[in-house]
């Protein structure tokens, strides 16, 4: 007996029987036929989405960067399509290999680490906060005077720093009164003028109290401004 030569074809259309066909082996042959086409077609199919085939060169011409990675996933796409898409697309997403938690790394295209970059923020403010007069001294190279008063109205340009037991027209905060080290910065952008008619800037910082405060003073004016605090 002779077996069905099968063609791995799909058809949609299956020949219906009527009360009035005749029991003949073609007729049922032809159904047969049919029938068994569709399912050698079906199980091809079906090995190839089980094992696909697709370019895996990870190079698509369309896939330049991410957003175009995007752009070409979309609906109803073909799996082999979406294969081929998703290898040439991923080289273009961050992943936890590419991510650098060292201090040693001087590769401008890979990431640093949030928790890296803590390290390093935790160790900058701590240093920070040490920074007092005992620390600045040896990195500045040199040595405060002492001033039991100490009026900031007449230093009107260039740099101060002493320790001074009162302030006077300093800034009216508690606590920055005096009696700790202090460097004043003062710019005055009109040194030929007088004391009075000139344009600058003071800036105080209060070592003790690692405050630091600022004041203006504009030509024309009799007085400076208030002093502010930086926060």
């Amino acid at each position: 007996m002779a077996d069905f030569e099968v063609e791995k074809k799909y058809s949609e259309s299956l020949r219906k029987l009527e009360t009035t066909d005749r029991a003949h082996a073609d007729l049922f042959n032809t159904m047969f036929s049919t029938l068994i086409n569709n399912d050698a077609y079906l199980d091809e199919q079906n090995n190839k989405i089980k094992q696909p085939e697709f370019d895996d060169t990870g190079s698509v011409d369309e896939i330049k960067d991410f957003p175009s990675f995007l752009s070409s996933m979309v609906s109803k796409m073909s799996i082999f399509k979406f294969f081929s898409n998703l290898k040439a697309g991923l080289k273009f997403v961050l992943h936890t290999g590419q991510i650098v938690n060292n201090c040693v790394t001087d590769r401008s295209d890979l990431p640093g680490s949030a928790h890296n970059d803590k390290v390093l923020m935790d160790k900058y403010l701590a240093l920070s906060s040490d920074l007092g007069a005992q620390t600045l001294l040896p990195k500045l190279m040199i040595s405060p005077s002492y001033t039991e008063n100490l009026d900031l109205n007449a230093i009107t340009s260039g740099f101060y720093f002493s320790y001074v037991l009162d302030i006077t027209n300093g800034p009216s905060i508690s606590g920055a009164t005096g009696g700790e080290a202090v460097f004043v910065f003062s710019f005055n952008t009109y040194p030929i003028l007088s004391k009075v008619s000139f344009h600058g800037v003071q800036i105080l910082f209060d070592i003790k109290r690692n405050n630091v405060y600022y004041r203006n003073h504009f030509y024309g004016y009799l007085s400076w401004l208030a002093w502010r605090m930086i926060a």
